[in-house]
């Protein structure tokens, strides 16, 4: 397996998308993954790496605050357009964008918001699911303890009954010799 030579976390996240550059190059798609660096889409067509491109995200309404939702607007450079799948003689690309350049400060504040909202959301969800993790380990434990307890138990009183059937024979056996014999 290739080492990850990403410096950023890549989030998985299905906002839309629309791609515009030259040679009437419009693409409207929604994203698979994103960064603070970039986005991943698959779309129907090959764009050939290196092609500039205009880029403009739709961020969802994630809290209260309406102003962090909204218009993303940047330019960025395909760095990656590869082959996919192939589906009914269509052919799908897997297209990595760079953003290089926010037209205003606030495009860029706001995608980098959303991506915060996203990676806490994420370590939230790995909290949360490490927690079930641990309960289902302890619940597991714990029932294996009292199954080998139980059986721990019956093994003891198996063990019981059989000197309790020994002394009772022994005692039967102590009963017949003291008895006076019958001439």
């Amino acid at each position: 397996m290739a080492a990850e030579r990403r410096k950023e976390r890549r989030l998985k996240a299905n906002i839309p998308i629309k791609i515009m550059g030259k040679n009437s190059l419009e693409i409207f798609t929604r994203t698979e993954n994103i960064s603070f660096l970039g986005a991943y889409i698959e779309v129907d067509r090959q764009i050939p790496t290196g092609t500039e491109v205009e880029v403009e995200l739709e961020i969802p309404h994630y809290s209260e605050d309406l102003s962090l939702a909204g218009e993303v607007k940047c330019k960025g450079d395909v760095f990656r357009c590869s082959l996919v799948s192939e589906s009914d003689a269509i052919k799908y690309y897997g297209v990595g964008i760079f953003f290089t350049d926010f037209h205003l400060a606030e495009d860029r504040d706001r995608l980098h918001g959303y991506i915060d909202f996203l990676i806490e959301n994420e370590e939230q969800e790995i909290n949360e699911g490490l927690r079930r993790l641990r309960y289902r380990r302890e619940a597991h434990r714990l029932a294996r303890n009292a199954e080998q307890k139980v059986s721990g138990q019956e093994e003891f009183q198996e063990k019981s009954l059989e000197l309790l059937k020994n002394i009772v024979s022994r005692l039967e056996e102590i009963e017949r010799l003291l008895q006076p014999k019958k001439e």
